[in-house]
């Protein structure tokens, strides 16, 4: 609706003022495109959790779905729970341009804007989420990297008053780590295919496109607040106020009972079912009615990590914390990802040059440096929305 105002502004500067009748047209159409939100949702908050790929979204989703008032998507036998898979009315990431590339395609950035806001769509993506949802708690919380492009979209769907986006930013080497690390990427070859790629060009460009398009996006969004990874996860006093600032965000008792715990002597779990392999049913977990253990929750950091699937491939192992879906244990420990960059990148090199002269300045605005790969601050593009310790 703004934009078509601001359209409307804009041809009567120009001297077209004839044009302002049609786009009026299409305002009218638009704010008669959906009906009132349908009764079943009305008693609900949506929460969605939104950033990079490998950004700490797993993490945060998990979290925040111990909760007693929150509910979230498990048991899809989709990689890693996410809505995005569980429904046709918009391309999963995986089917629109990749994990580096779907920010790129102008249709994949979805707003209040879109054919596809029908009542009838707005149908199909309730269903195919509330199955995999306890519809009796009052927060439903949706997961999936990518909606990152389609924010106002999703509160178009969902109305303003009832939607809200929880978004979390980490330096775009640190996201990429497990690509890069991969077997194909690990071997050094004499002749790379792709040495700008292995010096972070397509991961940083990307990162920066899908972050840009949300800082254009968030004066539209009544809801929006942007965690640091990094400064989220520095010390458990850290993590704690985060989430209890998180928690009253999203208007729920503000009290979840982090344990921290020791990453010498915790053991960890391979969760074994992110983006590059699909879930099956034998690596499910009980869904949590079923569960009679009480929910307690720990924190972590992303360690490096990989695990051979049967088929010879290799996936990245999640040893981020231990416990179960349900009961997540979570270990404050120190990254890896900056010396396995460097063992595939030479930063006094010519290809990182081109990388930090395409995008150095750039990335400054969001908090981080190609310079220094420790530094990071809160993003001065989202100061408006951050939520700090």
């Amino acid at each position: 609706m703004h934009a078509l105002i601001m359209r409307m502004a804009s041809q009567c500067r120009l001297g077209m003022c004839a044009m302002v009748p049609v786009l009026l047209g299409l305002l009218v159409a638009h704010v008669s495109c959906l009906q009132d939100l349908p009764e079943q949702m009305t008693n609900h908050t949506f929460v969605f959790v939104i950033g990079s790929h490998h950004s700490g979204t797993t993490l945060l989703d998990l979290v925040l779905c111990q909760h007693k008032d929150v509910t979230c998507l498990l048991d899809t036998h989709k990689p890693e729970n996410e809505g995005q898979h569980l429904h046709n009315v918009y391309a999963s990431a995986n089917k629109a341009g990749g994990m580096f590339g779907y920010g790129f395609r102008e249709s994949n950035h979805l707003t209040e804007d879109s054919e596809k806001l029908t009542d009838k769509n707005r149908q199909r993506v309730w269903a195919s989420w509330a199955k995999y949802w306890h519809t009796e708690k009052p927060v439903l919380l949706e997961k999936s990297p990518p909606h990152i492009v389609k924010t106002r979209f999703l509160q178009e769907l969902f109305t303003a008053e009832r939607t809200y986006f929880v978004a979390v930013t980490r330096h775009p080497l640190a996201c990429a780590h497990f690509h890069y690390m991969r077997k194909k990427h690990k071997r050094i070859n004499p002749k790379p295919k792709s040495p700008l790629s292995r010096c972070g060009d397509k991961y940083v460009g990307h990162w920066l496109q899908i972050y840009g398009l949300l800082a254009k996006d968030a004066p539209y969004l009544k809801n929006l607040r942007m965690i640091q990874y990094e400064t989220m996860m520095a010390s458990a006093e850290a993590t704690n106020s985060v989430v209890t600032q998180l928690l009253k965000f999203i208007k729920v008792d503000p009290h979840i009972d982090l344990q921290f715990s020791n990453p010498e002597s915790s053991p960890t779990r391979e969760l074994d079912h992110l983006h590059e392999m699909s879930q099956s049913p034998e690596h499910s977990e009980p869904h949590p009615a079923s569960s009679s253990t009480s929910a307690t929750t720990t924190a972590h950091s992303l360690s490096q990590g990989q695990r051979a699937l049967p088929d010879g491939s290799l996936a990245r192992a999640l040893k981020e914390f231990h416990g179960d879906k349900h009961h997540v244990h979570i270990t404050l420990s120190t990254p890896h990802w900056r010396p396995d960059f460097v063992s595939q990148c030479d930063l006094d090199g010519s290809f990182y040059k081109t990388v930090k002269e395409r995008y150095a300045e750039e990335l400054k605005r969001f908090g981080y440096s190609l310079d220094d790969l420790d530094f990071y601050e809160p993003p001065e593009v989202f100061k408006n929305v951050m939520i700090n310790p």
